[in-house]
């Protein structure tokens, strides 16, 4: 899977496979996510973590792991803006 990390605050394109990841004053992390599937009728595959999550590296590691799980090829990491 080829994954492309955009810069901080860069938004992928709308239609692209995508996880955003998010930092909360608290210290924690979360990822949320979503794929398309080869079938372009089909709604898109949407995920957002139940738990937080230590660090933004864990966070990316857990993101990218189900995008591939799901069948993404090109994979947009979204992060958080300065």
């Amino acid at each position: 899977m080829k994954i492309i990390d955009l810069a901080p605050g860069e938004v992928a394109p709308e239609d692209a496979d995508k996880i955003l990841l998010v930092e909360l004053p608290a210290g924690v992390c979360g990822v949320s996510g979503m794929v398309r599937t080869p079938d372009a009728r089909s709604e898109p595959i949407v995920m957002v973590t139940p738990n937080f999550l230590p660090s933004l590296e864990e966070a990316r590691a857990v993101g990218i792991a189900w995008a591939e799980r799901r069948g993404a090829t090109r994979l947009f990491v979204e992060t958080p803006g300065a």
